[in-house]
């Protein structure tokens, strides 16, 4: 009976330190908050276990963080010397009447374009360096199925968006449309770039996939600025 609860003990303490070397930090992005009554929030900002968690701080030196309700938000600009200047909304989508996180990666004149991940975090935080103990201990080729051999590896790995999903504002209608995959793009081809039919093609013949939305969407715009002239 001992040695079980010996067992046991190990077993729990073995879990909550797995558990503690998982937990990535979330630290605090140099941005502004643009608020649906036009105010403007301008400090550090912190997504505290998901995008719909949203911390404010006005500067390093403000111990209490502010708690914003996401649904006050208008969109969230990041101005962090990761990168350039990145916009963030919660949108409405085709998905269901629950509010996505979004990113604004392309803006045209037929449509805007935006990216969604299954995990928000790796989204937001993706030009932050977020590796933690756990990552620097599968580095080695020793280790049996250890997924690293480089730091270089970790923080690549780290960058990618988890599972993104592209949508597109069509600027008609109220939600935003997710292209779900290059099945989804092939069957939408013609709703969404009709009128175009070396665009049609491509996409048809697989030359042209999700990854490529941005293309499309220029090639679309390009179609029709032809058709215009």
């Amino acid at each position: 009976m001992k040695i079980f609860f010996i067992l046991l003990f190990l077993t729990l303490n073995y879990g909550v330190i797995n558990a503690q070397l998982e937990m990535r930090s979330n630290p605090y992005i140099k941005g502004r908050i643009i608020m649906k009554d036009k105010s403007v929030k301008d400090g550090l900002i912190q997504f505290n276990s998901s995008a719909f968690r949203v911390r404010f701080r006005e500067d390093k030196e403000q111990k209490d963080k502010e708690k914003i309700d996401y649904k006050s938000i208008e969109k969230i600009v990041l101005t962090s010397k990761y990168s350039d200047e990145r916009v963030f909304f919660y949108k409405k989508t085709d998905a269901n009447k629950f509010l996505k996180f979004v990113e604004l990666i392309h803006q045209s004149s037929k449509y805007d374009v935006y990216v969604n991940s299954s995990n928000d975090l790796s989204l937001f935080y993706k030009d932050v360096d977020r590796s933690n103990v756990n990552d620097f201990l599968s580095l080695g080729s020793g280790i049996i199925n250890q997924p690293y051999r480089s730091v270089s590896q970790i923080k690549d790995y780290l960058k990618q968006v988890k599972n993104p999903k592209y949508l597109l504002d069509t600027k008609n209608l109220d939600e935003i449309q997710f292209i779900h995959s290059n099945r989804r793009l092939r069957k939408d081809a013609k709703k969404f770039f009709k009128g175009c039919p070396e665009l049609l093609r491509k996409i048809d013949d697989k030359e042209l996939k999700t990854d490529d939305i941005i293309e499309i969407v220029e090639l679309y715009n390009s179609c029709n600025e032809n058709d215009e002239n």
